[in-house]
């Protein structure tokens, strides 16, 4: 296996097992989690009281995993279609239903063409369904091409700016990292990339999630293990808004840079959005530290739908990484 081929591979893994396993712990603080698991080591069912999932098997993915899914299906050689995308968004709530609580109303009336009324806040879904972008296509070779095509993705749901910011960062971050860069290096490319290229959305009152993700991270850079978990509760926050669950994820992806499949662990064990933040810290984490971060037996209890390699080797294949950066052949 070459390298694009590992990133790639790991980048999708990434996503869906940090996702599968933050269901049994979404929605729970942090002291219920404990009470109800104790520590979490690895894939397990979801208790039957669960306030969202009850009694969810072991390696049962969410929506947002079906979401990003749908997306690397929508994307070929001329990136995203909106038309295409609209139909397929509709097709997918229809078949499902599942998608009333991941993207929420505004999202749906942007698909059907209605007014948005913006009263809640900017989440960060968006950069859940972008990550297949930073496969699909390097910021290496064509960083322009990559952004716009964020850009196109977010029109179709409506996305406020902050939401878009959120789902140009994930979508940078994983191309950069599956062009060869480091955890460390992929966050600061993707950071300045995001923000030279700024959006025309409509802005709410939220902060910037850039400025909120260089606070995080800069107020992090010190701590001990046990002293960030205490920062991402009380100072990053662990909600579905794109200026907490980007920056949560970006704060894990950095600590375990090391230990990948610890890192997720962790994203679990945090509660709140766990699937959101640990999708998110998976596909950073898989993108530069390939599909073998992720211990095997694990990954072969994921849902065998979802956790299906050849959704990334197609994705690679159109970046032209391999050929066009090396000089080189995907196997």
């Amino acid at each position: 296996m070459d390298h694009f081929t590992d990133r790639a591979r790991g980048a999708l893994a990434g996503f869906i097992l940090g996702d599968s396993l933050g269901i049994p712990t979404q929605g729970m603080t942090e002291e219920d989690v404990v009470t109800q698991y104790g520590l979490i080591t690895g894939l397990g069912d979801a208790w039957s009281g669960h306030p969202l999932s009850p009694g969810a098997p072991a390696g049962s993915v969410s929506a947002r995993t079906g979401l990003m899914l749908l997306t690397a299906g929508l994307i070929d050689e001329n990136g995203i279609d909106t038309r295409r995308s609209i139909t397929a968004l509709r097709g997918w709530h229809d078949a499902t239903r599942a998608g009333d609580d991941v993207l929420g109303p505004n999202v749906w009336a942007a698909v059907d063409g209605q007014p948005v009324q913006r009263s809640g806040s900017s989440t960060a879904d968006s950069a859940a369904m972008a990550v297949p972008i930073g496969i699909a296509q390097s910021l290496a070779e064509d960083r322009d091409r990559l952004l716009d095509t964020v850009a196109r993705l977010c029109s179709v749901t409506g996305e406020t700016h902050q939401s878009i910011e959120a789902a140009m960062l994930a979508a940078a971050m994983v191309s950069a990292a599956v062009d060869g860069a480091s955890i460390h290096d992929a966050v600061d490319i993707a950071l300045a990339e995001t923000a030279s290229a700024g959006n025309n959305a409509q802005r709410t009152p939220e902060a910037s999630v850039i400025a909120r993700t260089l606070q995080a991270i800069d107020w992090s850079a010190d701590l001990r293990i046990v002293e960030l978990i205490g920062h991402l509760h009380d100072i990053v926050g662990l909600s579905n808004t794109a200026g907490e669950a980007v920056p949560a994820a970006i704060v894990l992806a950095k600590a375990y840079a090391r230990d990948p499949y610890r890192g997720l662990c962790a994203a679990a064990q945090l509660g709140g959005e766990s699937c959101l933040i640990g999708s998110l810290t998976g596909a950073l984490l898989g993108a530069a530290s390939g599909i073998g971060a992720f211990p095997a037996s694990v990954l072969e209890t994921l849902d065998r739908t979802a956790m299906n390699v050849a959704i990334a080797d197609r994705l690679l294949a159109q970046s032209g990484r391999g050929s066009t950066i090396c000089g080189a052949g995907l196997t």
